[in-house]
C-alpha cells in the first residue's frame, strides 16, 4: 500500500539535506539552478507523485549470494537510468531514476571526488557506499522505496559533475564549448520529453490499465 505522507516527509528531508550539501558546492548564482536540478529529477518526482511502500523496508535478506546479486542490480546502469520501477502505478515506464545525460555528469562527478579527496569527497563516498550496502540487504522489489537511501548522494555527485562542466566554460576551447552546448541542448530535450510523457501520455495509460 502506498504511503504518500511519508513520501512527502522524505521528499522534504531530501530537500533539506540536498540544500546543506549544495551550499558547500555552488556559488549564489548557481543555487537556484542546483535546486531546480533536484526538483526536475525523475526519482524525486516519482517520490512525490507516486509515493512509497512501507513493506519494502521489512523485506530483509541476509544471504551472501543474494547480497552480491543485489549490489550488482542496485549499481547497474540499466536499473538506474533505463528500468527503474516498471509498475505502471509507480513510473512512466520510459525512464529510470535519472536522465541519460546524468551518466556523463555522474562520471565527471566521481572523477572530481576521487581526484581531490577532500573531507567533502570522503563524506560523499562513505555515504554512497554505505547506503548501497544497506540497501542490498533488502530483497529486490519493483519499488524504488529502498533505493531512496542512495539516490540522493548520486544526485549530489551528478550536481558535482554539472558544476565542474559549467565552471570549465571560461577555460574551455571552442570545440569543448560547442560540445558543452550540445550536451545542454540534449539534456533540455530529454527533460522536456520526460515531462511530456509524464503529463500527456502517462495519464492515458492509467486510464487504459
Amino acid at each position: 500500500m502506498k504511503n504518500f505522507l511519508l513520501a512527502y516527509i522524505l521528499g522534504f528531508v531530501n530537500l533539506i539535506i540536498y540544500w546543506i550539501f549544495v551550499k558547500k558546492l555552488v556559488k549564489n548564482q548557481f543555487f537556484f539552478l542546483a535546486l531546480f536540478f533536484l526538483l526536475i529529477s525523475p526519482w524525486f518526482i516519482q517520490l512525490i507523485i507516486f509515493g512509497i511502500e512501507l513493506k519494502d523496508f521489512t523485506l530483509l535478506d541476509f544471504s551472501f549470494r543474494k547480497l552480491l546479486a543485489h549490489l550488482v542490480r542496485n549499481t547497474s546502469i540499466i536499473y538506474l537510468f533505463f528500468q527503474g520501477d516498471k509498475r505502471i502505478d509507480f513510473g512512466t515506464q520510459e525512464t529510470g531514476f535519472f536522465y541519460l545525460f546524468q551518466i556523463l555528469l555522474i562520471t565527471v562527478g566521481f572523477y572530481q571526488l576521487f581526484d581531490k579527496l577532500s573531507q567533502f569527497s570522503k563524506k560523499m563516498i562513505l555515504w554512497l557506499g554505505s547506503a548501497i550496502l544497506v540497501t542490498s540487504f533488502f530483497k529486490i522489489s519493483q519499488s524504488f522505496s529502498i533505493s531512496l537511501l542512495y539516490l540522493l548522494p548520486l544526485q549530489i555527485i551528478s550536481l558535482v559533475g554539472l558544476m565542474t562542466i559549467l565552471r570549465s566554460w571560461l577555460k574551455a576551447s571552442y570545440l569543448m564549448k560547442f560540445l558543452i552546448v550540445v550536451l545542454l541542448l540534449l539534456a533540455l530535450y530529454e527533460i522536456i520529453l520526460y515531462f511530456h510523457i509524464l503529463l500527456v501520455h502517462y495519464p492515458k495509460r492509467l486510464l487504459l490499465k
